[in-house]
């Protein structure tokens, strides 16, 4: 039976958590591509002789992908971290539900973090608005509003193969950050089709390694890109790339194809981006106070309290992964026993 779905493993430098990840991908039986930047090779081990695999030293996140997307034959795929365990059974379910509806461009299902503790591996739902999205409307310009309110990336999502052939053609290259890239992404498969979040445990995401944030290329978001002279023909050709395929798929103008994704653009920054209001001063006094009962209780004040919340994250886990079958709990089990096998950590690049 031909395959439906293709997974491809963007790494660097991390041959540990890449081999990891091979090992889970082999579970999945699904056509696997793996493009990495780092500087030396990873040496593919017995029983990985079909995995395709490509050096690329050097190259950025999504660039390197341009390597391999011609080889994909598959009409969906995955994109997943070297930290990140997808699940075979979501996947299919995703594809499936794709394949009987064609006005659909993605699915995907519920996330789950893994933190490795000394004491174990702590669980904890991730985004917790995945189960509010809605991107459901007939209109791509109503999609792109709805792809905002909330926001829950989909990157990871199970997508047409087609999809990112689409985003393929367009300048990448002149867009550098990731934040951009991400949600340029996004909002192209908004305007393409619709969005699904399937009733499923999709998915384990490894969350020992933190991302690199001291990298502005990672920091700066949307709201600085957008409005910074020095970044107006990345913003530009962002902008510019999305409106053309709206302005198609919606039969506008070109002029209200951009203030279309412009609105958009704004919605993102309002409510995804937008800063807490500063609290005034009377209502920090309980955290300043908290800080002095701790250092006069000797630390045990605050070790309490993480106590405290480690347990009411537990439950809230609990009654969350509660409402899936069996066969998830057996999915989770195995991904958790893999994560707590390898320690607290592999490596950090």
């Amino acid at each position: 039976m031909r395959p439906e779905i293709s997974i491809v493993i963007p790494t660097h430098r991390r041959p540990l958590y890449l081999a990891r990840a091979l090992e889970h991908a082999a579970r999945t039986r699904f056509p696997t591509f793996v493009v990495d930047s780092s500087d030396a090779p990873f040496a593919l081990g017995p029983g990985q002789e079909d995995v395709t695999y490509r050096h690329l030293p050097g190259v950025p996140l999504l660039e390197k992908v341009r390597a391999v997307l011609p080889l994909v034959t598959t009409p969906f795929m995955i994109f997943c971290a070297d930290d990140d365990f997808t699940v075979p059974r979501a996947a299919l379910a995703c594809a499936g539900f794709l394949a009987a509806n064609p006005d659909y461009a993605s699915a995907q299902g519920h996330y789950v973090t893994a933190m490795p503790q000394a004491s174990g591996v702590e669980l904890g739902l991730a985004y917790p608005d995945n189960a509010r999205v809605r991107v459901d409307s007939d209109d791509p310009s109503e999609r792109l509003r709805q792809l905002f309110s909330p926001y829950v990336q989909n990157f990871y999502a199970v997508h047409r193969t087609s999809t990112w052939r689409e985003f393929y053609a367009l300048p990448t290259d002149k867009v550098p950050h990731f934040c951009l890239l991400e949600l340029l992404a996004a909002m192209l498969a908004a305007i393409l089709g619709k969005h699904k979040v399937l009733p499923v445990f999709y998915s384990v995401r490894d969350r020992f390694l933190d991302e690199d944030r001291k990298n502005p290329l990672r920091r700066e978001n949307l709201d600085v890109v957008s409005r910074d002279p020095a970044h107006a023909a990345e913003y530009e050709t962002f902008l510019a790339s999305l409106a053309g395929h709206l302005g198609a798929r919606a039969g506008l103008p070109e002029a209200q194809a951009r203030r279309n994704v412009q609105a958009a653009v704004e919605l993102f920054i309002q409510n995804v981006l937008g800063a807490s209001p500063r609290k005034p001063f009377h209502k920090k006094l309980p955290k300043y106070a908290g800080k002095v009962l701790n250092v006069l209780s000797g630390g045990r004040r605050k070790a309490a309290e993480t106590r405290r919340q480690a347990a009411e994250r537990a439950q809230e886990f609990q009654r969350f992964f509660s409402g899936f079958d069996a066969a998830a709990e057996a999915e989770l089990d195995h991904i958790v026993q893999r994560i707590a096998s390898c320690g607290r950590h592999l490596e950090k690049p």
